[in-house]
């Protein structure tokens, strides 16, 4: 390494992102929203397969919903079923029903 100013840091990575493959749970849609701008807006399910302490077979599927704002003219290719991959920081957040006995936590990935 030569003398002079330090450049490794510009290439640091974030520490939250997520990167996942999953197929499309129904077709994209497209949503105007203020200033004229659109979103298309989907839902992509992911499974994982493992085995518990007693060596049963387990799967689990999380489902990240998505929002694409660049070029609302993807939501054609984004049709259910569809494998994508995606790869951001993810935001979270949770829900439940009135009595609070059916809480979710979701993943939103704001592409």
């Amino acid at each position: 390494m030569g003398k002079g100013k330090r450049t490794d840091y510009l290439f640091i990575k974030p520490l939250n992102v997520m990167q996942f493959t999953g197929r499309i749970t129904a077709d994209a849609e497209v949503r105007n929203v203020k200033n004229d701008k659109k979103v298309t807006a989907f839902t992509v399910a992911v499974n994982k397969r493992y085995k518990n302490k007693a060596g049963e077979k387990q799967e689990k599927t999380s489902f990240i919903r998505c929002a694409y704002w660049i070029n609302p003219g993807l939501a054609t290719y984004l049709t259910k079923g569809a494998i994508v991959d995606g790869i951001d920081a993810p935001e979270t957040g949770h829900t439940s029903n009135h009595l609070l006995e059916n809480i979710k936590f979701l993943s939103n990935l704001y592409i």
